[in-house]
Protein backbone atom coordinates (compact mmCIF):
# COMPACT_ATOMS: atom_id res chain seq x y z
CA UNK A 1 0.00 0.00 0.00
CA UNK A 2 2.45 2.30 0.96
CA UNK A 3 4.76 1.47 -1.99
CA UNK A 4 1.89 2.03 -4.09
CA UNK A 5 1.02 5.73 -2.84
CA UNK A 6 5.00 6.38 -3.05
CA UNK A 7 4.93 5.47 -6.62
CA UNK A 8 2.24 7.62 -7.41
CA UNK A 9 2.36 10.74 -4.83
CA UNK A 10 3.12 13.22 -7.96
CA UNK A 11 0.43 12.37 -9.63
CA UNK A 12 -2.15 12.13 -6.25
CA UNK A 13 -0.88 15.65 -5.71
CA UNK A 14 -1.52 16.75 -8.69
CA UNK A 15 -4.92 15.44 -8.87
CA UNK A 16 -5.62 17.55 -5.68
CA UNK A 17 -4.23 20.29 -6.44
CA UNK A 18 -6.36 20.59 -9.63
CA UNK A 19 -9.35 19.45 -7.99
CA UNK A 20 -8.97 21.48 -4.93
CA UNK A 21 -9.80 25.07 -6.90
CA UNK A 22 -12.48 22.75 -8.92
CA UNK A 23 -14.74 22.18 -5.26
CA UNK A 24 -13.85 25.74 -4.52
CA UNK A 25 -15.20 26.88 -7.33
CA UNK A 26 -18.59 24.90 -7.20
CA UNK A 27 -19.59 25.83 -3.97
CA UNK A 28 -19.40 29.39 -4.66
CA UNK A 29 -21.12 28.62 -7.77
CA UNK A 30 -24.31 28.05 -5.81
CA UNK A 31 -27.14 30.47 -3.85
CA UNK A 32 -26.83 30.40 -0.04
CA UNK A 33 -29.81 28.63 0.24
CA UNK A 34 -28.27 25.75 -1.94
CA UNK A 35 -25.38 25.26 0.17
CA UNK A 36 -25.14 21.67 1.98
CA UNK A 37 -22.59 21.14 5.58
CA UNK A 38 -19.69 19.63 2.74
CA UNK A 39 -19.87 23.55 0.84
CA UNK A 40 -20.16 25.38 3.37
CA UNK A 41 -16.76 23.36 5.34
CA UNK A 42 -15.23 24.27 1.88
CA UNK A 43 -16.12 27.86 1.73
CA UNK A 44 -15.01 28.42 5.81
CA UNK A 45 -12.11 26.48 5.12
CA UNK A 46 -10.65 28.47 2.32
CA UNK A 47 -12.22 31.92 3.08
CA UNK A 48 -8.51 32.76 4.87
CA UNK A 49 -6.56 31.59 1.94
CA UNK A 50 -8.83 33.81 -0.25
CA UNK A 51 -8.87 36.98 1.91
CA UNK A 52 -4.59 36.52 1.82
CA UNK A 53 -4.73 35.86 -1.62
CA UNK A 54 -6.86 39.42 -2.96
CA UNK A 55 -5.05 41.20 0.11
CA UNK A 56 -2.08 40.08 -1.64
CA UNK A 57 -3.07 40.82 -5.26
CA UNK A 58 -4.29 44.05 -4.17
CA UNK A 59 -1.27 45.41 -2.14
CA UNK A 60 0.72 44.25 -5.31
CA UNK A 61 -1.16 46.22 -7.42
CA UNK A 62 -0.96 49.15 -5.65
CA UNK A 63 2.40 48.98 -5.14
CA UNK A 64 2.76 48.72 -9.62
CA UNK A 65 0.38 51.56 -9.85
CA UNK A 66 2.56 53.64 -7.20
CA UNK A 67 5.97 52.74 -8.85
CA UNK A 68 4.56 53.50 -12.47
CA UNK A 69 3.15 57.16 -11.03
CA UNK A 70 6.72 57.51 -8.95
CA UNK A 71 9.02 56.30 -12.20
CA UNK A 72 9.52 59.40 -13.71
CA UNK A 73 8.67 61.73 -11.12
CA UNK A 74 12.67 63.29 -10.53
CA UNK A 75 12.85 63.99 -14.14
CA UNK A 76 9.73 65.82 -14.64
CA UNK A 77 10.69 67.64 -11.26
CA UNK A 78 13.87 68.56 -12.54
CA UNK A 79 12.36 70.00 -15.84
CA UNK A 80 9.06 71.72 -13.48
CA UNK A 81 11.65 73.57 -11.32
CA UNK A 82 13.96 74.73 -14.67
CA UNK A 83 10.46 75.71 -15.89
CA UNK A 84 9.97 77.67 -12.43
CA UNK A 85 12.81 79.08 -12.19
CA UNK A 86 12.48 80.65 -16.08
CA UNK A 87 8.91 81.89 -15.77
CA UNK A 88 10.31 83.74 -12.73
CA UNK A 89 13.20 85.36 -14.16
CA UNK A 90 10.36 85.82 -17.27
CA UNK A 91 8.25 87.42 -14.78
CA UNK A 92 10.98 89.82 -13.07
CA UNK A 93 11.66 91.21 -16.65
CA UNK A 94 7.92 92.02 -17.29
CA UNK A 95 7.71 93.78 -14.24
CA UNK A 96 10.91 95.63 -14.85
CA UNK A 97 9.88 96.51 -18.61
CA UNK A 98 6.76 97.90 -16.85
CA UNK A 99 8.05 99.76 -14.13
CA UNK A 100 10.25 101.06 -16.76
CA UNK A 101 7.28 101.90 -19.07
CA UNK A 102 5.59 103.82 -15.97
CA UNK A 103 8.49 105.85 -15.57
CA UNK A 104 8.77 106.54 -18.71
CA UNK A 105 5.09 107.88 -19.09
CA UNK A 106 5.96 110.05 -16.10
CA UNK A 107 8.55 111.59 -18.13
CA UNK A 108 6.50 111.90 -20.87
CA UNK A 109 3.56 113.37 -19.07
CA UNK A 110 6.31 116.00 -17.60
CA UNK A 111 7.36 117.54 -20.57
Amino acid sequence: MFGLLKRYREFVLVALLFAAPLVVYFAHAKRKTELNSFDRFVLSSTAFIERGVAWGVTGGWTFVENYLALRNARERAAVAMKESIALRLRLNEIQDARLENERLRKLLAFF
